[in-house]
């Protein structure tokens, strides 16, 4: 149903019937009686970056049935292949931060506790990894073209001389 509804908003043939019998199906089965409409009334500025070249008729639309598949198919093993899809591998290099813990309920002490232990960026928010992967770079790699595309199996190259490895592989 999402990549019905996507290919639709993508190709800018989508329908409200469309949004009907995909999205809105989804949102109802699970209470949220929000319809979604032809007519996107506000454009988050995260998600609008997080997806910057967007090419539809209806960028608003595309972007918001993105962030609907990045909720329902949450940890169903495709946002990989997504984001490869979408050309969008800058999702993947942002560096991976914990919660803010300013006003979350810890005490001074357990703020302080937090800071020396695990480290905050300039914003509060814990920044997990650095202190644990001392020495290494914390923000994860993502290599344009190379991780757009897989290897290609030397076995298979060997079968068939003239296949050629992927960039960067």
């Amino acid at each position: 149903m999402l990549i019905r509804a996507e290919a639709a908003a993508e190709l800018g043939t989508i329908t409200q019937t469309d949004l009907d019998e995909t999205i809105n199906k989804l949102r109802a089965r699970v209470g949220f009686n929000h319809p979604l409409t032809l007519n996107v009334g506000f454009d988050d500025p995260v998600i609008a970056a997080a997806y910057p070249n967007v090419q539809g008729s209806n960028p608003k639309l595309i972007r918001e049935i993105r962030r609907e598949r990045r909720i329902e198919m949450f940890a169903e093993g495709v946002r990989y292949d997504d984001i490869r899809r979408w050309a969008c591998g800058n999702l993947l290099t942002a560096p991976r931060l914990g919660i803010i813990i300013e006003g979350a309920g810890y005490s001074d002490e357990e703020i302080q506790a937090l800071k020396e232990t695990v480290g905050v960026n300039e914003d509060g928010a814990l920044t997990i990894y650095e202190k644990r992967y001392a020495g290494q770079s914390p923000t994860p790699v993502f290599e344009d073209p190379k991780h757009y595309l897989s290897p290609i199996p030397t076995d298979e190259i060997g079968k068939a001389p003239n296949l050629k490895q992927n960039p960067g592989w």
